[in-house]
């Protein structure tokens, strides 16, 4: 039954880091006193891809501490658990620096809890790939890593698939798996300086949960869907939290819209937030928001922008900034694929200064432009499908502008698709070419400079990069069908195009997603990246490499290459698809992504020149899932 249970729970933990709600803060510019309040609630929208995690990870054990985000253990695409805690610095604009392993937990599992303290991490059971574990560890931060961890208290039984939190300096652990049963039991214990003090009993759920999800809010605790044993549900349950820290008796508050389990809850600007999931019969993407009431109730829920695609046993905090929050993904399941990409939302802005009433000039307004860069579809495209580009600019302030211009650059590996940039009333637009690189600008007439509008084009990938005859050539051959476990068997050739011999020849395959390396290589893959090295290739000469592989589910091998010390190189244009037990290929194509950097907006105001940038655009949506790419 504990392969039934598949869940990593998390604590969802509100990192206070940036500015305290509601804090001031009073400038003084040209006699003018100027306040800065805090922002008006960040949507959550503008998913922006952020360093990936070094892995393919299903975990949802997530804290943020200062100005670090903490991932937890997990469980691999190997199906085995990991010790890992991964660390990136979160940067001002949401993006993370890149990201690094610090002090590894003493017992690899998922399906664990993890809270933190603003001095501490714990993580409370947990699966080892063997067994459910009781044992409750402790690390102290330490300034962007953690320390050694140590073994504080030992959870009154063996679980996983629990759900933690954090309230009032006291962790409570609620529901989860025994190894053969469901539980109803919720158990609290108060944070002490050497460790934790006796584990004390509160009211059970009113059923038996796990895969569930929790928050806390205002001294009140959430436990959100979950699985029963039998069914998947969409209850909200609450209880607050007494001064000697017991809890009320368990009330129920309104449902969320769909059964679900293996999704997030977490506190957004003040509302409660469930974010993807699934339950036995459907996969989510959508995002919903309730408010909660002065009594711990639940409004109605509203749906809010969906996730980047369909996501369950992924990790999400919300971290604060300028007295608003946004939410950070990572890893997680899509289907059966793992994932390593993180994703923020919208980062609040800096607030518009505003006048006090003080002596001084009065401000002249000036217009403020958001720009927002689209793609359909989102997903992988092969050569020679189209990519539709919408760029969606709005002016938000109380003024036009002038000399308004937009513009976008085609991006690598596609060309611009003749006719294919839409016309629009008051808007013009040249083109310097339809070739990578090549720059489409806008330029919108007086008429246009206070609305909001879309513009619109369309790229096609290309279908080669090159059509000349190159130093090198590179072929691959597969099975097109396998068995799951059996071998697979690929042969790579290459071959001296030019009269002259060519030196140090080395070529490379990147290990295709899913696959297990077995032998052939001049030795074990190195990044995933498996090699040879040929000291002379002659004119004309081919030289061929076998190597091995086995896999459990269907593989696209796409990315190889070659090079020499004379500069000769070559990259591989052919796939190799290879349908093992008639499984579904991936979803991450043939390794090369369209990415739309970004599209600009420039303008001018009150005399001075202004201009603001938009997010980019990925296909396939998720790019950091794809194989590595030597251009």
């Amino acid at each position: 039954m504990q392969q039934l249970t598949d869940q990593s729970n998390q604590f969802q933990w509100k990192a206070r880091h940036w500015i305290a709600a509601g804090l001031l803060a009073t400038f003084l510019v040209g006699g003018t006193a100027l306040a800065y309040a805090s922002s008006v609630a960040a949507p959550i929208n503008n998913w922006i891809a952020a360093a990936p995690l070094p892995e393919l990870l299903a975990n949802r054990d997530a804290v943020v501490q200062g100005d670090n985000l903490y991932i937890v253990g997990g469980k691999r695409d190997s199906d085995k658990p990991s010790a890992e805690v991964y660390t990136a610095q979160v940067q001002e604009d949401g993006s993370l620096a890149n990201w690094t392993s610090t002090t590894r937990l003493p017992t690899p599992v998922y399906l664990q809890a993890t809270v933190a303290t603003q001095s501490h991490i714990y993580v409370i059971g947990g699966w080892d790939g063997s067994q459910t574990r009781s044992e409750v560890w402790r690390a102290a931060f330490t300034g962007g890593g953690v320390g050694a961890w140590e073994k504080i208290s030992n959870y009154p039984n063996a679980l996983d698939l629990h759900a933690a939190v954090l309230i009032n300096n006291r962790i409570y652990v609620v529901g989860g798996w025994s190894g053969t049963t469901g539980l109803r039991k919720v158990y609290y214990a108060e944070v002490q300086p050497n460790g934790l003090g006796e584990w004390m009993t509160a009211p059970d759920l009113p059923i038996k949960l796990f895969r569930h999800s929790v928050a806390a809010y205002a001294g009140v605790l959430y436990v959100t869907g979950g699985y029963d044993e039998s069914n998947a549900h969409a209850n909200v349950y609450y209880a607050k939290v007494n001064l000697d820290g017991s809890l009320s008796p368990w009330q129920q508050t309104t449902a969320m819209p769909n059964a679900r389990y293996y999704h997030a809850t977490l506190v957004h600007d003040g509302r409660l937030v469930i974010l993807g999931g699934k339950n036995d019969a459907t996969e989510y993407n959508s995002v919903y928001a309730a408010s909660i009431n002065a009594s711990g109730a639940l409004g109605a829920w509203s749906a809010e922008p969906n996730l980047p695609e369909s996501l369950y046993r992924f990790a999400a905090v919300t971290v604060e900034k300028f007295g608003s929050d946004f939410i950070y993904l990572a890893g997680g399941l899509h289907g059966v694929d793992y994932r390593q990409t993180v994703y923020h939302s919208a980062v609040p802005s800096l607030p518009t200064p505003t006048p006090t009433p003080t002596a001084g000039p009065t401000p002249t307004p000036t217009p403020s432009f958001n720009i927002r860069l689209e793609n359909r579809p989102q997903q992988w495209v092969a050569p020679g499908e189209e990519i539709e580009y919408t760029i969606t600019y709005q002016n938000n302030g109380v003024t036009s502008a002038s000399d308004v211009k937009i513009k976008a650059v085609i991006p690598a590996n596609a060309e611009l698709v003749p006719n294919s940039i839409e016309a629009r009333a008051g808007v013009t637009y040249t083109v310097t070419g339809a070739e990578p690189g090549a720059v489409i600008g806008w330029t919108l007439d007086s008429s246009a400079n206070r609305e909001n509008g879309t513009l619109v084009y369309r790229v096609r990938r290309l279908s080669s990069t090159s059509g000349i005859q190159r130093a090198l050539s590179i072929t691959i051959q597969g099975p097109a069908n396998a068995t799951a476990g059996a071998p697979i068997v690929y042969q790579i050739s290459v071959t001296n195009n030019v009269p002259i011999s060519l030196t140090n020849l080395t070529i490379h395959n990147a290990l295709p997603a899913g696959a297990t390396y077995v032998s052939g290589g001049d030795g074990p893959p190195v990044n995933n990246i498996v090699k040879w090295t040929v000291a002379n290739l002659r004119p004309d000469e081919v030289v061929t490499k076998a190597w091995t592989v086995t896999a459990t589910r269907s593989l696209i091998n796409s990315n190889y290459w070659a090079t020499t010390t004379e500069g000769a190189s070559t990259k591989g244009n052919a796939l190799v698809f290879t349908i093992v037990d008639g499984q579904p290929l991936p979803v991450t194509g043939d390794g090369v992504a369209i990415i739309n950097s970004k599209a600009e907006i420039s303008w001018q105001a009150n005399g001075a020149n202004y201009q603001a940038e938009s997010n980019p655009t990925f296909n396939p949506l998720l790019p950091n899932y794809l194989p590595m790419i030597i251009k």
